[in-house]
């Protein structure tokens, strides 16, 4: 996997379980989860360490948090 990006609320598995198991299997990987909710931020930052863009948000941000997070993920390498 080169990221996973994914939301918060999904069916069957939030993005919060869903992230635990893929870096049991992954554990490197850069991750980025979206929400709609904005209470969901400083809660996913604070207890995951991981970057969350808020919706709606447009291309470029999208790209600018993946290219970040795909950097600092080959710099820990």
């Amino acid at each position: 996997l080169d990221a996973v990006v994914m939301d918060i609320t999904m069916p069957r598995m939030d993005g919060y379980a869903a992230l635990q198991e893929m870096r049991k299997v992954h554990p490197g990987v850069p991750a980025l989860l979206v929400t709609g909710n904005v209470q969901d931020v400083e809660l996913v930052e604070q207890t995951m360490g991981v970057p969350i863009l808020t919706k709606p948000y447009r291309a470029q941000e999208l790209q600018a948090v993946l290219s970040e997070i795909m950097m600092t993920e080959r710099r820990a390498v």
